[in-house]
This record gives C-alpha cells, structure tokens and sequence, in this order.
C-alpha cells in the first residue's frame, strides 16, 4: 500500500498546483475586469454631473456660476453610497464645489498627473486607499475649463475581488476533493494486481524475518503452511550464507 499512498500524494499534489494556478489566474483577470467597470461607472456618473458645467463654459459662463451646483453634485453621490466625495475644479486645479464636509484646496497631485498622462477627457487613478476618476470640462475653445472629480474607496472593489477569491478557493477545494477521491478509486483498481503482489512480497520478508529471529534465539523456526517461492528462496539464501559464514570461521581457525 505504500506504493498506492505515493501514486495518489503525486497525484494530488498536481491536482493541488494545477487548481492553484487556476484560481490565481482567475482572481487576476476578475480583479483587472472589475476595475474596468468601475472605472466606466465612474467616468459615465462623472460624464453626467459635468454635462451642465459644460454647458454654462461653453456658452461663455464661468464654472463658477452654475446655478444650484452644489445641489447638483449632491445628488449625483446619492447614486452611490459608496462615493466619498464629488469634487468641482477650475482649471488651475483649485476647488470650486465639493460634497466634503472639510474640502481640500486644490485637487491632489495624483490627479494633476493623470490629467497632463490621460489623452482623453477622462482618467482614472488609485492612490493609496482611494480611487480618483473624473472627466475635464471643455470650454469653447475644446480646452480644459475645469474637471469633475469622484473620490471612491478602493476596498470597494478589493471587497469583491476577495469574495470571488472565497467563491473560487471554496470551488477549487471542493474540485480537489472530488479529484483526489476519483483518483484514490481509479488508482485502487488499476493497481490491484501489483498491490496485492506487492502485498505478498511484504509478507513474505516478515515471515523470513520473524524465521531468522527465532533462529537466532535458538527456536526452531515454524514454517508456514503454505510458504511462497520468495520465501524459500529467501530461507536457502539464508543457509548459503550461514554456511558461507561457518566456511570462512572454519578456514581462519584452521591456520596455525
């Protein structure tokens, strides 16, 4: 049976890497997707709460004299929960309206790099804990007048990778089990024939053995009733040698 337990230990132990790399490869590509689509439901949520600041730029107004603006980005976080903040900006980076209790100054450096990297009107960046999307305001002139930023938690979308991780770890554990039972069954069968000679040989060498320690101790040895050929062999090879023995210490002795 020794032999069976290492067959399968192998088996399972590539049923284990294969199962691995499946369900690190899948946790990448879900993680990769995932963030694609919250980045378009950003930059759309963020496209929509900039239309009508676009629209007084470009017909001349400033950003600035939006009316009801404040009302407006409001209503756009209500969407989502789990939007921390919906920032308005000029173009020079500095806070014209914000759905923050305490509203920084300008926009963070993260954001005015992705702006001057981005070459579309929208960009999308993480940085630390938080994920920053927004889109530019376009004046008349097709330049920058301004932006919309939405701050969102990125332990948002690391909830859902790492529940895809339990629903795939929970699959591939169970895939493993039905794996390892399937091949314990497969192999028992197919290895019959050698486990039970194998079997046979294990048995074989034990009677040998408790034979030769009886003799040793000066008991006649009891023979089985039905000894096997790797048995006999065994017990001649055993005499051959003791003669063999007996041969030698007869030979040094007989030397003056």
């Amino acid at each position: 049976m020794a032999l069976f337990w290492r067959i399968w230990a192998v088996v399972t132990l590539v049923g284990l890497t294969v199962v691995a790399l499946f369900t690190a490869l899948a946790t990448l590509q879900f993680a990769g997707i995932n963030a694609s689509l919250a980045s378009e439901r950003l930059e759309v949520l963020a496209r929509r709460t900039a239309s009508p600041f676009e629209q007084a730029v470009r017909i001349g107004l400033p950003l600035d004299s939006v009316r009801n603006a404040e009302g407006l980005i409001e209503r756009a976080q209500q969407s989502d929960d789990s939007i921390l903040a919906i920032h308005v900006f000029r173009r020079d980076g500095a806070i014209a309206f914000s759905t923050a209790p305490t509203p920084p100054g300008k926009i963070p450096d993260a954001v005015s790099a992705a702006r001057r990297a981005a070459q579309d009107r929208a960009w999308f960046v993480e940085s630390g804990t938080t994920i920053l999307s927004g889109v530019e305001v376009l004046g008349q002139d097709g330049r920058s007048a301004g932006g919309v930023l939405i701050e969102y938690p990125a332990e948002s979308t690391a909830t859902r990778v790492w529940a895809m991780v339990a629903e795939l770890g929970l699959g591939a554990a169970a895939a493993l089990v039905g794996t390892g039972l399937v091949a314990a069954a497969l192999l028992r069968l197919g290895l019959a024939r050698e486990i039970a000679q194998f079997r046979s040989v294990d048995e074989a060498v034990d009677d040998f053995e408790r034979a030769a320690w009886r003799s040793a101790a000066g008991r006649p040895p009891s023979a089985p009733d039905d000894p096997t050929d790797l048995q006999a062999r065994l017990e001649r090879a055993e005499a051959r040698y003791r003669a063999a023995g007996q041969a030698i210490r007869a030979a040094h002795e007989a030397q003056p």
